[in-house]
């Protein structure tokens, strides 16, 4: 409880700054608003945002983990961070730049929340729906993708899971790809009834992109 008052602490004081953020963005004072905000990365997490912006989203997690335990609050800001950024981006028309911003924001919101804790997974999810939103136009890697099924098979909205996996296979059919694939289908059909109706992807569904993924990946195998 005192971990998860401290993460909640932390992320309401970056969302203080976030709503004169707002203020500076609604004024046109965008390089104000960007300075604003690094200002507070640093003070928050110690981190530079000339590095933030130079790693990738598994660079990021490292940096913020210890050992193999991912340091939520840092985490959580860094993500923040990164979103206003790719808002920020995004209105100086700075596209390439913003959707790599909301690319990394996205991989460590859902880091967080798919992966490790889920406290605050259905208050912040609207959140993480609009960065998916966002990216939509993208082709999005691989690695996000399969965050973002897993997401969705979290929250209990399977037809959503298995539209992005299957976006996820259109990009590739990789042994990894196909694996997960599988893995997510023998998941699905330890659930009841009841929960598959309501994830809009019946058991006869699951059972039919189960056989589907294996008799591709048998083929694969073949040739």
């Amino acid at each position: 409880m005192i971990r998860q008052d401290y993460i909640l602490r932390l992320v309401r004081q970056f969302a203080d700054v976030v709503t004169v953020i707002l203020g500076l963005k609604q004024a046109g004072r965008y390089e104000e608003a960007r300075q604003t905000l690094d200002g507070e990365l640093r003070r928050l997490t110690g981190l530079s945002p000339t590095l933030v912006g130079s790693l990738s989203s598994v660079e990021l997690i490292k940096l913020t983990s210890v050992g193999d335990v991912l340091d939520l609050d840092r985490c959580l800001v860094l993500a923040h961070y990164l979103r206003e950024q790719a808002d920020i981006s995004k209105a100086l028309g700075q596209a390439d730049e913003s959707a790599r911003s909301y690319t990394k924001a996205l991989d460590l919101f859902l880091e967080v929340f798919v992966y490790h804790d889920d406290t605050y997974l259905r208050e912040r999810l609207p959140a993480i729906e609009g960065i998916i939103a966002e990216l939509e136009p993208y082709d999005l890697p691989a690695a996000t993708l399969l965050r973002i099924v897993h997401l969705y098979e979290k929250t209990g909205e399977y037809g959503h899971a298995e539209d992005i996996l299957y976006e996820m296979l259109e990009a590739g059919e990789s042994e990894e790809s196909l694996a997960e694939g599988i893995a997510l289908y023998e998941r699905l059909l330890t659930r009841d009834d009841k929960s598959l109706h309501k994830g809009n992807l019946p058991r006869e569904e699951v059972e039919e992109g189960l056989e589907r993924l294996r008799r591709i990946r048998e083929g694969t195998a073949r040739s």
